[in-house]
């Protein structure tokens, strides 16, 4: 079963809530259009947002973290870090598969992969090198056609994704994609709003070509340190 259809999501979106974003709106109208909301739990440790106690939602949380073994029927999904693939190394064969909600994993790579199949995860998430914080060393695209050929688990690709560049992922197998700083600039975000005016002056293009035996990727000339363009000119 693809991920998409055991989360319910009618749209194959996963969205990461930035740990500095502490209005739980945003998390609400992305269910609402048919994707999923994740409270981020682990980049600055435990989160301050408030769920409203009526929306279903998902978490990011560390193997070792309580929350990933309490029961919630709220709680659609949770997410373990990249950060985490020494415990997933460790862990029992199928132990995700018996938690009370699906468990997808992030990857830098193959053999992340293979340890999350074991332990029984309903997906993983590539996570390419574009991404901020632990992520591979592998560019997103190249890192979910290695994953594609080599395991059969649903992959959802985060890093370098915009609106073409997603509609290139999911040509090239993807399940679906994970967003997080994307929907900073909308109405819902808490962000400050003289922020939100300096982030449009900033960022990237990245395009997504699919042709007859791969992906052709393409770029400008930019260099960008998470929102901040540090090098126009490389």
């Amino acid at each position: 079963m693809n991920a998409s259809d055991k989360l319910n999501l009618s749209i194959p979106i996963i969205f990461v809530n930035p740990y500095f974003n502490v209005s739980f709106d945003l998390i609400a109208n992305v269910y609402r259009f048919g994707a999923i909301g994740v409270i981020d739990h682990v980049t600055a440790g435990p989160s301050r947002i408030s769920p409203d106690g009526k929306t279903p939602y998902g978490v990011r949380c560390r193997m070792s973290d309580p929350m990933l073994r309490a029961g919630n029927d709220i709680v659609r999904l949770a997410i373990i870090p990249v950060e985490d693939s020494v415990a997933l190394a460790d862990s029992a064969d199928g132990e995700l598969s018996r938690l009370p909600f699906p468990v997808m994993v992030e990857v830098a790579n193959i053999e992340d992969t293979r340890h999350a199949e074991r332990a029984g995860a309903c997906g993983v998430i590539a996570k390419g090198a574009e991404c901020g914080g632990w992520t591979s060393k592998t560019h997103g695209f190249v890192l979910l056609q290695q994953i594609l050929q080599s395991s059969g688990l649903p992959v959802f690709l985060q890093g370098g994704v915009g609106p073409r560049a997603a509609a290139g992922a999911m040509r090239a197998g993807a399940s679906g994609i994970v967003i997080d700083y994307h929907l900073l600039l909308t109405t819902e975000s808490a962000l400050d709003e003289d922020l939100k005016k300096s982030i449009l002056k900033t960022g990237t293009t990245i395009l997504g070509i699919v042709c007859k035996d791969g992906v052709v990727m393409a770029a400008d000339r930019q260099v960008t340190a998470g929102n901040i363009v540090v090098n126009k000119n490389f």
